[in-house]
């Protein structure tokens, strides 16, 4: 699964990861956190974009530990900026139309 990770290119994984937050972010609505969705949709894209890029180095035996330091903030940073920008949006979406089904 590692490689098949790896090697699928850097817009494929960012789709992933910002699939995965969007997800998480309507998990959290569902279960009914909705006043900390704002804060909770730029945590959980954080721990996803996290997760997702040091999974490489935790699963493996001996890993470039090195190699993924070295690219860390650049991979962790964008996918963390890409998935929260979905995240937040579908937050908003999912509270306006809440909002609107009140005003009814």
């Amino acid at each position: 699964m590692l490689n098949f990770l790896e090697s699928l290119p850097f817009p494929i994984t960012t789709l992933i990861v910002a699939g995965l937050s969007v997800a998480a972010t309507g998990l959290l609505y569902v279960v009914g956190l909705r006043k900390l969705l704002w804060a909770a949709a730029f945590i959980v894209s954080f721990a996803i974009s996290y997760c997702v890029y040091w999974s490489a180095v935790w699963f493996r035996p001996d890993p470039p530990v090195a190699e993924y330091s070295a690219w860390a903030n650049l991979f962790i940073g964008l996918w963390f900026v890409f998935s929260t920008l979905a995240s937040t949006a579908f937050a908003w979406v999912l509270l306006k139309g809440r909002r609107a089904r009140e005003h009814v």
